[in-house]
């Protein structure tokens, strides 16, 4: 959710604490996903963007704690990935035997 008033003004009227939760603090999406990503060399997240604004993000131990849960994720995903692909090159093996 972006907080931003009618007149298109940010409703903060400076830099103060703020929390941020959700994927999208540090894993902003820039452009859109599949044929809509947009390759770009660097692009700012919203917390980075929040953080040199001068905002304190106190949400920083819950955003830790997601990434390492997302890491994790990531790692069972990718065993699983590399164990099923191991087991569909030996079932295509035997088929072409």
């Amino acid at each position: 959710t972006v907080l931003i008033r009618s007149s298109g003004c940010f409703p903060l009227s400076g830099p103060c604490d703020i929390a941020l939760y959700g994927k999208g603090a540090r894993y902003t999406v820039k452009g859109g996903t599949g044929s809509g990503d947009v390759n770009s060399r660097y692009f700012v997240t919203i917390e980075e963007g929040l953080k040199n604004a001068g905002f304190n993000i106190t949400s920083d131990s819950w955003l830790d704690a997601y990434d390492e849960i997302l890491g994790k994720v990531k790692q069972v995903f990718l065993e699983d990935m590399k164990k099923n692909t191991k087991l569909s090159e030996r079932v295509a093996l035997f088929i072409n035997i």
